[in-house]
C-alpha cells in the first residue's frame, strides 16, 4: 500500500528553472487509516543563481533574513530523500505526493531535486494527487478552487495561509474531506472508477 505525503512550497516566484524554494513542508500519513506518520519542514537557504521576487516574498511574509537562517539545498534534499525512504518503508511502496495545485509544487521540488544532482522519483511515486483536481471534481459548478475558498467550502480553518506548513495541514484536511464525502455520495461517473476509487482510498 502506498502511503502520502502532503507538501507545499513557498516559493520566490513561479518560475522554477529562475526562483528557487524558500520554505518546503511535507506531512506524511497512512494511507490505510489516515494516522500521521511524519513531518519536516524548512526555510531553505538562497542557492545557485536563483532569483527572489520582492513580490512573492510580500505575499508569503518570508523575509531574507528567515531565507538565510535555512538550510543548504543539498543538506535538505539529502533529508527529503531519507523522509521519503521512512515513509515507504512504512508502507511497503514508494509514497504518493499531494499538493493543492500540484503541477506548480511539482515544478519547484522536481527542480530542487535537479539543482541537487537527484532524481526525485527514485523516492516517490511519478503520480501526483492534487486537492484542485478533487475539488473541480466534486463542485464542477463552482468558480474558484483555491486554497482558501475550498478550505471555507469544507468548513476547515486556514491559518497564516502562504505558509509551507500550514497550507500543507489544512491540504491535508481538505483531502480528507473530499474523499470521505466522494466515497459516501458516489461522486464517481463509471462503475469502473467507482471501482478504482474505492479500492484506492478504503477508509
Amino acid at each position: 500500500m502506498n502511503n502520502y505525503i502532503v507538501f507545499d512550497c513557498e516559493t520566490g516566484g513561479l518560475d522554477p528553472k529562475v526562483n528557487p524554494i524558500t520554505e518546503i513542508a511535507l506531512l506524511a500519513f497512512s494511507g490505510e487509516d489516515f494516522k500521521e506518520i511524519a513531518k519536516y519542514e524548512t526555510f531553505i537557504a538562497p542557492y545557485g543563481a536563483m532569483q527572489y521576487e520582492p513580490k512573492a516574498l510580500e505575499i508569503t511574509k518570508i523575509s531574507m533574513e528567515m531565507i538565510r537562517s535555512g538550510k543548504p539545498y543539498k543538506t535538505v534534499v539529502k533529508e527529503l530523500i531519507s523522509f521519503f525512504k521512512d515513509v515507504k518503508r512504512k508502507g511497503r511502496m514508494k509514497p504518493l505526493l499531494i499538493a493543492h495545485n500540484a503541477n506548480f509544487d511539482k515544478g519547484m521540488i522536481e527542480e530542487l531535486f535537479t539543482q541537487a544532482g537527484k532524481n526525485l522519483y527514485d523516492s516517490v511515486e511519478p503520480i501526483y494527487l492534487d486537492t484542485m483536481w478533487l475539488s473541480r471534481l466534486k463542485d464542477p459548478d463552482k468558480p474558484k478552487h483555491n486554497l482558501g475558498t475550498v478550505c471555507q467550502r469544507e468548513g476547515i480553518e486556514l491559518v497564516n495561509a502562504h505558509r509551507a506548513m500550514d497550507d500543507v495541514e489544512a491540504t491535508k484536511e481538505v483531502f480528507s474531506s473530499i474523499i470521505g464525502k466522494m466515497r459516501s455520495n458516489d461522486m464517481v461517473a463509471s462503475n469502473d472508477q467507482k471501482t478504482t476509487f474505492r479500492a484506492t482510498f478504503k477508509f
